[in-house]
């Protein structure tokens, strides 16, 4: 992609910048022709006047979130069951993918997109975070997707066996908080749930800042409780903040498990405190990582170092619905329990390396395809399937 395009997509990102956290990133992402295989087509919330509205209406988030009722649902999302057939096919693609990972040819990538597709299509959520990967990065190349009405379309299929996401993914398509946001967090969705604590924490409201605090921290609960690991280290940070050390620390372990790589280096730091960071003196660094623990363990340091380091490259691969190191309390059990032996993997990683599951049968995979209204070649959709999409 020039230079140009991106720079002329990162001025649009710029005139919302009173958006907080990542939805930044989400704009950029969906707006950029990189982001949807170079193809040059852009969704309606993309331009400018339409992202100028946007910028306005955020004004109007403050009063809106603060006036919800209370107390706020927090209803745990249903997961759907997937067929362990189903779950091979997604399995096999992952598989190849992350031990391919520096392939360069459209056609290995075109090959993968027909596998995760077609898991999809028949209920492996896990395989949406793979599609949109896959078109980010443009690892498609010439052979990449079309046009938007197959982006649209992975987005429908995941919404079809994720009914909180559908109404979250319609408030990003419109940026209209009424109609959307509130229903998709009645039903479960954590982005939802990270976006009202998002706007809750950086309320410009100062009449209100018991309530913002309170829909903030339930929030972060709520979501920290469907097992999103940056909502539980929030939660630690918050407990931390009230001196309630053991739970604080007890919440970062958790994040960690949940996949929050931010926390492992809190927990490497805070076992290192009295000799890393108390000589230091950097305020900041001695206020965050203080939690009253007493004597260093640097050997416990060194162990959470060791973990951060496998699992940097992880969340690369890792969907939202993959477990992430659901074992850390047997690799490091919190004190004062002693450090087992450790072979110094965790399950996660042991998918980039062991023995390639098997092939699905081509086949099965054809008639899938087919009874999917999906090209059994390319696991594109047929073209009824697209032009019932486009209406």
């Amino acid at each position: 992609m020039k230079i140009n395009t991106i720079l002329k997509t990162w001025s649009l990102v710029v005139v919302v910048g009173t958006l907080q956290g990542c939805e930044l990133f989400e704009i950029f992402s969906e707006c950029s022709t990189f982001t949807l295989g170079g193809t040059g087509q852009t969704p309606e919330h993309c331009d400018k006047a339409k992202m100028m509205e946007i910028a306005q209406n955020q004004k109007n988030y403050d009063e809106y979130v603060l006036k919800l009722p209370q107390p706020l649902p927090c209803v745990k999302e249903q997961k759907l069951k997937v067929d362990p057939k189903i779950s091979k096919i997604y399995t096999y693609a992952y598989f190849t993918e992350i031990n391919n990972e520096d392939n360069r040819d459209p056609e290995f990538w075109l090959g993968l997109y027909r596998y995760y597709n077609i898991a999809l299509t028949y209920g492996d959520t896990r395989a949406f975070d793979r599609l949109n990967r896959i078109i980010l990065l443009n690892r498609m190349g010439s052979l990449e997707l079309g046009d938007r009405v197959e982006y649209e379309l992975i987005y429908r299929q995941y919404a079809k066996f994720k009914p909180a996401f559908a109404n979250y993914y319609k408030y990003r398509s419109n940026m209209m908080i009424g109609p959307y946001l509130y229903p998709a967090l009645q039903a479960g969705n954590v982005n939802a749930m990270l976006r009202v604590a998002s706007i809750a924490a950086n309320a410009n409201d100062v009449t209100q800042p018991e309530r913002a605090k309170k829909i903030k921290d339930d929030m972060w609960m709520c979501a920290s409780e469907q097992g999103d690991g940056y909502a539980t280290r929030k939660v630690a940070e918050r407990l931390q903040e009230a001196g309630k050390h053991r739970e604080a620390l007890e919440k970062y372990q958790l994040a960690l498990a949940q996949g929050d790589r931010s926390s492992a280096e809190v927990l490497s730091k805070i076992f290192v405190y009295q000799t890393e960071i108390v000589p230091q003196r950097y305020y900041q660094d001695m206020i965050r990582y203080n939690l009253d623990l007493g004597a260093d363990d640097p050997a416990r340091s060194q162990r959470y170092k060791e973990i951060l380091k496998l699992f940097r490259a992880l969340p690369y691969f890792l969907s939202d619905d993959d477990e992430k190191i659901p074992e850390l309390n047997q690799i490091i059990p919190l004190p004062p329990e002693k450090l087992p032996k450790w072979d110094g993997t965790i399950t996660a990683a042991a998918w980039l390396k062991g023995t390639a599951p098997e092939k699905p049968d081509e086949q099965w995979l054809t008639q899938l395809a087919l009874n999917a209204g999906l090209d059994p070649v390319t696991g594109r959709p047929l073209p009824k399937i697209k032009q019932e999409a486009e209406k």
